[in-house]
């Protein structure tokens, strides 16, 4: 534009904004499935192509395409938090809510030194040293639990038949599982 006129008109010049960042994931959850592992779920954001899981500053997974997670490899009874970043063309989200949760107590350790001493003639007395962490017993006779939800370290087996031979094994149980068996006796 002059005092004489207006000119041509330029060339059309055209530019497609782009496209937003995702924003943070919402309702991330964390939950305790072992002593060692911890399972991240979140809900799916529109336009994320991936997600980022983070334990403070530190980046544990990128590239993970679903909303769900497993971090393995934790010790047991520990606290852990957790968030997650949503990703696209454009950048990352601003993070999600943290989440935190403690891993299980450890399985027991198998119970040491099963002992099996015959009362009489139709009973064994067995007896054991307590095993860390366990919140009952199990006896078994070979593959079948014959006695379970002892909470002491002595049990007796009864109504057995006279001059046969008997072995045994003691499993230890808290609410993570079950240890190994013991030595047999």
């Amino acid at each position: 534009v002059n005092n004489i006129g207006d000119s041509e008109m330029s060339e059309e010049a055209c530019a497609t904004t782009m496209k937003a960042k995702p924003v943070a994931p919402a309702n991330l959850n964390a939950e305790a499935t072992s002593d060692s592992e911890i399972v991240l779920t979140w809900n799916a954001v529109a336009d994320a192509s991936t997600y980022k899981v983070y334990q403070g500053s530190d980046m544990i997974k990128s590239g993970i395409t679903e909303t769900t997670y497993t971090i393995s490899d934790l010790n047991a009874q520990t606290s852990y938090c957790f968030y997650v970043i949503a990703v696209n063309e454009t950048g990352d989200s601003e993070m999600s809510e943290e989440a935190c949760e403690t891993t299980m107590r450890a399985k027991p350790a198998a119970p040491a030194n099963l002992n099996a001493v015959a009362k009489g003639y139709s009973e064994i007395v067995l007896t054991w040293d307590a095993s860390t962490d366990a919140n009952s017993y199990k006896v078994c006779q070979g593959t079948e639990v014959i006695a379970s939800d002892i909470t002491e370290t002595t049990y007796t087996v009864s109504d057995l038949n006279a001059q046969t031979n008997y072995c045994f094994n003691v499993i230890a149980v808290n609410e993570t599982g079950d240890s190994e068996m013991s030595n047999s006796a």
